[in-house]
């Protein structure tokens, strides 16, 4: 009979996705909750109510012993499609081979942390301008830039911008805080260009990779 008072304590405890992006995560990605114990400690699905280990947002959780003694492990699961918007937070409480619990380790007790995402972003306040002294709403002439500026509802990441028939565009962030909620992209006519209405074309995805539909001339009210 071995005597055991001691409760086990939990170390390195870290959180991760596999999102090319690893603070943040899209439905379907996988999060990786890893930790050590000072001890070995009971597989966490043989733990009887009010011990265990949750994560928000996931579906069902695999746990994974990643040496010979029962002190590593990882604990995996897929970001559900319930359209949450906010930290995976998560709860630790171990046993270990005596039954004694740890104190729980939560994930504002760890440096590391990952964004659920499972929202498409969306724009707004599209505007199409030129620089056009006679009438910046309507014309562009030779020399004149034409401006295509817009809002999204969360950061983006560098939209893929068409606009008048011009895929090189110069696309800028124009937040205040940098932060990827405002952009402007900007064409400048030169001499020679055709006659016409002035198209545009916005692909984008938020920093976890969810797209938001594209965004046209066709279905924007703005036009120049």
């Amino acid at each position: 009979v071995g005597i055991d008072t001691t409760s086990p304590e939990l170390l390195d405890v870290s959180i991760v996705s596999n999102n090319p992006e690893s603070t943040t995560a899209k439905a379907g990605d996988q999060i990786t909750l890893s930790f050590k114990t000072t001890e070995p400690i009971k597989t966490p699905t043989d733990y009887e109510s009010g011990s265990g280990i949750t994560i928000s947002g996931l579906d069902a959780l695999s746990f994974i012993q990643t040496d010979t003694e029962g002190k590593q492990w990882e604990v995996r699961g897929s970001v559900n499609h319930s359209g949450e918007n906010d930290n995976a937070s998560f709860n630790i409480e171990v046993l270990d081979l005596a039954g004694n619990k740890g104190s729980p380790v939560t994930h504002a007790n760890v440096d590391t942390f990952v964004v659920l995402d499972t929202k498409n972003p969306t724009l707004s306040g599209i505007t199409l301008v030129s620089t056009n002294d006679n009438d910046h709403q309507v014309f562009a002439k030779p020399g004149d830039n034409i401006t295509l500026s817009f809002n999204s509802s969360e950061p983006i990441q560098t939209p893929v911008i068409i606009l008048a028939d011009n895929t090189t565009v110069n696309v800028s962030d124009t937040s205040n805080l940098k932060d990827g909620t405002s952009w402007s992209a900007v064409h400048k006519v030169v001499s020679g260009e055709t006659k016409r209405d002035v198209t545009f074309s916005i692909a984008y995805q938020d920093i976890a990779g969810n797209t938001g539909d594209n965004r046209t001339h066709a279905n924007s009210s703005t036009n120049t």
